[in-house]
């Protein structure tokens, strides 16, 4: 059995390239480096050259081929050189971090073969468990008799009784700090509407005072009235908004903990009976 599950997984199998596809890559990477090299030797070359055949060159052009000018030159030509080496380091250092932050452990080739052979292994156990396991001694569900209802039942409220209470006292905290906040808001909104009623009477004494002397004038008195009333009360109405919903929620919070604890209640009454009736099949 040992030798079995101890049997060593397939050795993983090795890709090779072609020779011919070899060969173009170690030369194309010579063209390469010769192509990258004659750019920096070439105009090295060039610049020496200038400066061997400049005394053999005519009286005026010895001041154009000068020393300054033969650098000026070559530092022109070795310019676009240095930058493609430049990016040429740059591509090459990112690759080489991409390759050091992937996964060292990674190996592809081998993972189908460690996998299968993990799952034979489980497989293996797994059968020899079942015929191990006798027949007749399958997976019973628990029997609680009464005193094991009894313990459970008061371990549950124990453990569900501190998160109730808190949540009892957070409602009942929430609950006055609204009815203080709507009294506030219903008392403020009585005296805006009792401010305004006697504004209203003022401006439509005022204009009766001043109806047959001033016809047109109260028609205006009585339109800036009634655009001054109808939108204070439209933000009456949308004050007292919040405030009744959040009395409703509250309320609604209420009958949902009381219909969660009713739910918990008949949750353990049926544990009981269950239990119950286990014991009498058992002694049965």
């Amino acid at each position: 059995m040992a030798g079995e599950n101890s049997t060593p997984s397939p050795p993983a199998k090795s890709l090779h390239r072609l020779p011919a596809h070899e060969a173009a890559t170690n030369e194309l990477y010579t063209h390469e480096v010769l192509a990258l090299l004659s750019c920096f030797f070439f105009p090295l070359l060039g610049a020496y050259l200038l400066h061997t055949i400049r005394s053999q060159l005519s009286r005026p052009s010895e001041g154009l081929v000068s020393d300054y000018n033969l650098t000026i030159f070559l530092l022109a030509s070795e310019l676009r050189p240095m930058a493609h080496l430049v990016k040429l380091v740059r591509s090459r250092t990112l690759h080489l971090q991409r390759v050091v932050a992937s996964n060292p452990y990674n190996n592809s080739e081998e993972q189908p073969a460690a996998t299968n052979d993990l799952l034979r292994r489980v497989e293996d156990l797994e059968a020899r468990n079942s015929i191990a396991e006798p027949v007749g001694t399958s997976a019973s569900e628990p029997i609680f008799n009464g005193k094991q209802t009894a313990v459970l039942t008061t371990e549950i409220r124990r453990n569900l009784q501190p998160d109730l209470d808190a949540l009892n006292r957070a409602v009942r905290r929430y609950e006055k700090r609204a009815t203080l906040q709507t009294f506030q808001t219903e008392s403020r909104l009585l005296d805006l509407e009792a401010r305004l009623n006697d504004a209203i009477s003022l401006a439509a004494a005022a204009a009766n005072n001043g109806q047959n002397q001033r016809g047109f004038t109260s028609v205006i008195i009585e339109w800036v009235a009634t655009a001054i009333v109808l939108p204070v009360h439209a933000f009456t109405a949308i004050a007292r908004l919040p405030f009744r919903t959040i009395v409703a929620l509250i309320s609604y919070g209420k009958t949902s903990i009381a219909v969660s604890d009713k739910s918990e209640k008949k949750r353990i009454s049926n544990l009981k009976h269950v239990s119950h009736g286990r014991n009498r099949a058992g002694k049965r």
